[in-house]
């Protein structure tokens, strides 16, 4: 088993029992292919319900958030940081790589924002995302709107929580 496949299920573990307040671990799971299922077919105008990015809903209580933001989970890529964003202005490889990709998930699914999970080896996760975390926005020069940096830690709090239920309400 390969390393992203792990942390896409630990990470969608952690996402499900943190969007249920502890309740359940199970309201998300890794899609098919990582994704390239929805990619794969929307190339040919097909659309592929609940499969963009990397977690998929497994209950109508998950999908709550996936209508929201389309996740994008990268483990190991040691070489690749948020400090792409700044100094690699032409925004060609690194971490905008998987701006590009979780930006084009975010646009098959129908969501409005899009978030990236970075897990570098020996560190903590980072969300870099362009949901309505205000506090924590960032404006990075060539992208057309701001996003947020957050450890794991903040994003999965119950504040942030609470931010991304009052748009679903």
């Amino acid at each position: 088993m390969g390393k992203g496949q792990e942390a896409e299920r630990e990470t969608a573990k952690r996402l499900s029992l943190w969007w249920s307040d502890g309740q359940d671990d199970s309201h998300f799971w890794r899609s098919s292919m990582s994704g390239g299922r929805a990619t794969v077919r929307a190339k040919s105008g097909k659309s592929t319900a609940n499969s963009c990015g990397d977690l998929m809903a497994m209950t109508a209580i998950g999908q709550k958030l996936l209508d929201i933001t389309a996740f994008e989970i990268k483990r190991g890529y040691n070489s690749h940081s948020i400090q792409d964003l700044i100094d690699k202005p032409n925004k060609k490889g690194g971490f905008w790589d998987f701006i590009e990709q979780a930006s084009r998930d975010a646009s098959l699914a129908g969501c409005p924002y899009w978030t990236v999970i970075h897990i570098r080896d020996r560190r903590k996760p980072v969300y870099v995302t362009t949901l309505p975390i205000t506090d924590y926005w960032t404006w990075i020069p060539g992208l057309d709107r701001p996003l947020a940096f957050l450890p794991e830690s903040t994003f999965l709090s119950p504040g942030t929580r609470s931010i991304l239920k009052a748009i679903n309400a």
